[in-house]
């Protein structure tokens, strides 16, 4: 059995998904060979939730030029899962803090 943290590996934080958390949408990176199921009860385990939806993508490595040589390497393929919360529920991490007193200030 696989446990949450190893199912659980981070959280996608990008312009995109924090938008998404206004509708109760959060994303993760996951294990490759987590279920929907899995990653549900994960979600629901790790942050006291419920979750309502759960869809996952597979991203592909890329390719990456590394040392003095410039050698090819690849990068590792990842999963991400988009997870749907009931409503009026939300998850701390990613909530961004209010700034006071405009732009500049």
């Amino acid at each position: 059995m696989i446990t949450n943290s190893i199912i659980l590996e981070k959280p996608v934080i990008t312009e995109k998904s924090i938008g998404r958390t206004k509708g109760h949408v959060y994303t993760f990176i996951v294990a490759r060979n987590a279920s929907k199921h899995q990653i549900q009860e994960s979600v629901a385990a790790v942050f006291g939730v419920t979750v309502t939806d759960v869809r996952t993508l597979m991203r592909k490595g890329k390719q990456r030029r590394v040392g003095k040589t410039r050698r090819l390497v690849s990068t590792m393929p990842s999963k991400q899962a988009i997870v749907h919360l009931a409503k009026g529920q939300t998850i701390d991490i990613f909530t961004t803090p209010v700034e006071e007193g405009g732009k500049n200030a």
